[in-house]
């Protein structure tokens, strides 16, 4: 069984001149315990979700990065990438066929 990373993104505002945030919230746990925060951000052309620089989870085989409404985002969700790291800020880039107004 997979054990997996649902971010779900709620409020907006704005992080710097070239970056724009649409969206941050605390990371929401599936099968593991994890801490820290994630970011949608525009970033030149791309969309990216960034963990925060105090992200970490416990390791794990198979830890993948899902753009989710849901807390089992399998199903409905976005597979971005395998984690990168479990712990420290990361980026994932949203594909550019993705809506972010697809999300709640």
């Amino acid at each position: 069984m997979k054990n997996l990373l649902s971010l779900l993104l709620v409020f907006s505002g704005l992080i710097g001149v070239s970056q724009q945030c649409v969206r941050s919230a605390d990371i929401t746990a599936t099968d593991v315990q994890i801490n820290g925060m994630a970011s949608l951000v525009h970033e030149g052309e791309s969309l990216i979700v960034r963990l925060s620089s105090d992200f970490q989870t416990e390791a794990g085989p198979d830890l993948d990065v899902y753009l989710s409404d849901e807390p089992n985002p399998v199903a409905t969700g976005v597979r971005l990438d395998r984690l990168m790291s479990f712990k420290g800020e990361q980026d994932y880039i949203v594909p550019s066929n993705i809506s972010i107004n697809d999300f709640k």
